[in-house]
Formats: structure tokens, sequence, C-alpha cells
């Protein structure tokens, strides 16, 4: 006799099952740790975009000033002006100063205190002096001369790009 025809030995096998247990439902909280990951990637994310467009409206400045040197070399090796050149370039020194320090302490300084304040933001020691004493000095004495025979070359414009980059 075959299992099929045993009637009673089925039922006898049925009565030993168990009804079907459903599984617990699955709570969302706390999620699985995949996602405290990706969270956490977000957040880490949105952090680096906030300090990298801080740093961005920080450098403003200073991107702005070189440009505008860039700009004013770029006129010189058309022109050839060093008298207006000079003015050029000292009038962007001292705008990049005042928008970095207060007015009243910068707006009044000229000749020897000024290339001395320029000198200050480069070397808070006071072991160098490029603007009081080398290159930077042709700033003050050479923009006022009509026959002014100077030229600037690299050094020159490096050390302006120096000070942009120290003072912003």
């Amino acid at each position: 006799m075959t299992f099929m025809q045993n009637p009673q030995l089925i039922q006898e096998t049925l009565s030993k099952l168990r009804d079907i247990h459903l599984p617990e439902q699955v709570n969302a909280w706390p999620p699985a740790i995949g996602w405290w990951w990706m969270l956490a990637g977000i957040l880490l994310l949105v952090l680096i975009i906030i300090a990298l467009l801080y740093r961005r409206k920080q450098t403003r400045l200073r991107r702005q000033a070189l440009r505008q040197l860039n700009a004013l070399r770029h006129s010189y090796q058309k022109t050839s002006h060093a008298q207006h050149h000079l003015r050029q370039i000292g009038l962007l020194l001292r705008r990049v100063a005042l928008s970095r320090h207060e007015y009243s302490a910068i707006a009044s300084l000229t000749g020897s205190d000024w290339l001395t304040f320029l000198d200050k933001q480069l070397d808070a020691k006071g072991r160098q002096n490029p603007f009081r004493e080398g290159i930077g000095k042709v700033i003050e004495t050479e923009r006022f001369k009509p026959d002014s025979t100077w030229q600037p070359d690299d050094h020159f414009y490096r050390l302006i790009k120096r000070w942009i980059h120290k003072t912003c």
C-alpha cells in the first residue's frame, strides 16, 4: 500500500505538520549599516563643498589682483610706458592693502612708510626689505620721473606676486 492509498497515514502525517509561521515584520529603524555609510558620505561631501566654496571666497581678492597684475604686465608690453605702469602697480598694491587692512592705518601711508608697510607684509620679522632696499623701491622712486629708463623684469613681477600671495 502506498502512502496515498492510506488515508489514516495521510491524516496522521498532516496532524504532525505545524502552521506556516510568518517572519516578523522588518523594522525600518535602525537602518542598516550601508545607509549610515551613505549618510556619512553625503555629509562629508557637503562639508567638502562648503569648505571649497569658503576657500574660493577667501581667495577671490588674490585671484582678481593677480589677474589685474597680468593685465598690467601685458599692457606694459604693448605701451612700454614705465611711469604709468608703476602708478598702476602702486594703485593695485594699495587697493589690495586697503581691502585687507584697516583703512585708517593704510590710506595715509606714503613714501618710505608705505614701502615699510609693504615689507612688513612680506616678512613680519623685518629680515628682508625688498621694497625699501631692493627692486620694489622703484614703485616710489621711478613713478614720478618723466625720463625714467626703468624696465620691469621677472624679478619685479615675482616680488609683486609674492606680496599679493602673502597679503591675501
